[in-house]
């Protein structure tokens, strides 16, 4: 969902240094138009773009050390509003147990999760805690 133009910039960057110089761009020109996702979105594309180069790192892969980036999906957090269908414990529990799971990564590789908010699992906890949406009454 990256811009072309942000997408190739982030694929320069070969190391957190780099990176730097990235994030140090003005949130001014970093809105939705020219990134297509605006600075919030932008702000987790760096870090995905930051675990792929850890990933790679010589002296993480040297230590055993796996790399996971984990988006629990839209929580019912301050940030996320009490529209949200995830609760926090789950958001937590997704962020555990891919952290946790010797079979979700291997070393020196770089997995990155993303959980579904709209399955239908999700979609009835959503109807529990706020009943229909209107479009469906």
């Amino acid at each position: 969902m990256l811009s072309p133009k942000y997408r190739r910039l982030l694929a320069r960057a070969q190391s957190i240094p780099d990176l730097d110089n990235v994030a140090s761009l003005s949130v001014d020109v970093l809105t939705s138009e020219s990134t297509w996702m605006g600075p919030y979105g932008f702000s987790k594309a760096l870090v995905r773009r930051a675990a792929e180069i850890l990933a790679v790192d010589g002296r993480l892969k040297h230590k055993s050390v796996r790399v996971n980036v984990t988006c629990p999906g839209w929580v019912c957090t301050d940030m996320g509003g009490d529209q949200a269908p995830v609760e926090v414990a789950e958001g937590a529990q997704h962020v555990l147990q891919d952290a946790l799971d010797p079979e979700s990564s291997a070393t020196g590789s770089y997995v990155c999760f993303c959980y579904k908010n709209y399955d239908a699992e999700h979609l009835r906890a959503w109807e529990e805690k706020h009943g229909k949406r209107e479009e469906e009454k």
